[in-house]
């Protein structure tokens, strides 16, 4: 679908189910289209940001999950405390063995919207009973999913613009772990498990184009260089050659000065406003030759400058300043270049998160020594031997709460 266009470029959206499934049949949507495209042209209007990352649009069924009232979810207290809004003694508490801040927001959103399809809850349950089964597929899961980072987060500053080398030194590290998690689920059998394997995304392309491009620990700006890795560009390699060896020649044009006006303690200094200086103490001044151009006085004595070293700063300055721009400039194109595959990195985080999230319940299951329920569409309610998952915790030890 389209989204509003009135004075902006169009937004390419698709609709899809809970199941992330597109609906291609939007006849029944008539409203929500209007509704969509009404909120997506105030944001544009309001917000003055690009809104690419805004490409799903998810139909909730309120047939498919348990509706719990705010009064409801305060009294049960899932996510958050009555008293202090604290997690410590919630059901959330309890759960959360997440490794990514991913898996920590879908665990409380799957928490405050619990599954009514039957089908889709013993997916997950099995899903969960593979990995507690499996103590060494559990833990090198939980292991790879401790190096990823919240890719979530990262999409969304690449797509404001506001993202810098950090960012994508973090993006890279994380999709790293993406070839390792999906080497780990090819063995898993349980369908849940497996549709997680064949649609995970491993965006090698966007971690390698990283790789070549950003050094490995670039500093927190990007509009001072130092972010672009050598070799990715040879401009800008020439550029880096080029100050490189101005530095040579400012050591060079040192010595040789020293040689020449036998000023032994003469040295080439530099500073923004005056910009490279050839300074001499007082004790020397009379050695000073004719040649030497006074730039300013000092305490202990005066700087200088020649026509040399005025044509060596030029080259030396103007390499770095050409750098800088260069440089800035090809972080930007690559910023872009990862924006265009947004709705790739988006579904590979929202796979994470639900690994990351089954995993927490298996670790959970596992410690905790809790059974896998039978569930269908009976209508009967049969426990045996009930525990209370958050009176056990506080307790440290076993609540039976229904015989």
């Amino acid at each position: 679908m389209i989204g509003p266009g009135r004075n902006h470029a169009p937004l390419q959206y698709t609709f899809t189910d809970e199941m992330n499934k597109e609906i291609n049949d939007l006849t029944d949507y008539t409203l929500e289209l209007s509704s969509i495209n009404a909120l997506l042209e105030y944001l544009t209007e309001t917000q003055k940001i690009k809104l690419e990352h805004i490409n799903n649009i998810r139909i909730y069924n309120s047939s498919k999950y348990m509706i719990l009232g705010i009064t409801a979810r305060r009294n049960l207290e899932l996510t958050e405390r009555m008293n202090d809004k604290s997690k410590k003694g919630t059901l959330l508490w309890v759960l959360d063995k997440t490794a990514t801040s991913m898996g920590g927001r879908l665990l409380r959103k799957w928490i405050n919207e619990p599954l009514l399809d039957t089908l889709q809850i013993n997916k997950r349950l099995n899903a969960v009973k593979e990995l507690r089964e499996n103590i060494i597929l559990r833990g090198d899961l939980g292991q790879a999913l401790k190096y990823v980072y919240d890719i979530e987060r990262l999409v969304g500053k690449i797509s404001y613009g506001n993202s810098n080398a950090r960012d994508m030194v973090s993006l890279k590290g994380s999709l790293k772990q993406l070839p390792v998690i999906k080497d780990l689920l090819a063995s898993t059998k349980s369908d849940m498990m497996q549709e997680l394997y064949a649609n995970l995304d491993l965006c090698a392309d966007i971690c390698g184009h990283i790789e070549r491009a950003i050094v490995d620990e670039p500093p927190i700006t990007i509009t001072e260089g130092g972010i672009i890795k050598e070799g990715y560009n040879e401009q800008v390699d020439g550029y880096k050659q080029a100050g490189a060896e101005g530095k040579k020649w400012l050591l060079d044009l040192e010595t040789r000065e020293r040689d020449l006006t036998g000023i032994k303690t003469l040295k080439i200094g530099f500073n923004k406003v005056f910009g490279y200086f050839l300074e001499v103490t007082k004790s020397n001044i009379s050695l000073v030759p004719e040649r030497f151009i006074r730039k300013q006085t000092l305490t202990n004595g005066e700087r200088y400058v020649t026509e040399e070293l005025t044509e060596i700063e030029g080259k030396i300055l103007g390499a770095e300043e050409k750098t800088v721009d260069l440089e800035y400039n090809l972080f930007t194109e690559l910023r872009e270049e990862i924006a265009k595959n947004i709705k790739r990195l988006q579904q590979s985080a929202n796979i994470i998160a639900i690994l990351d999230v089954i995993n927490s319940f298996a670790n959970v299951a596992e410690d905790m020594g809790y059974n896998i329920p039978i569930v269908d569409n009976s209508g009967v309610i049969d426990i045996k031997d009930g525990r209370h998952p958050v009176i056990e915790k506080i307790l440290g030890e076993r609540c039976i709460c229904a015989k």
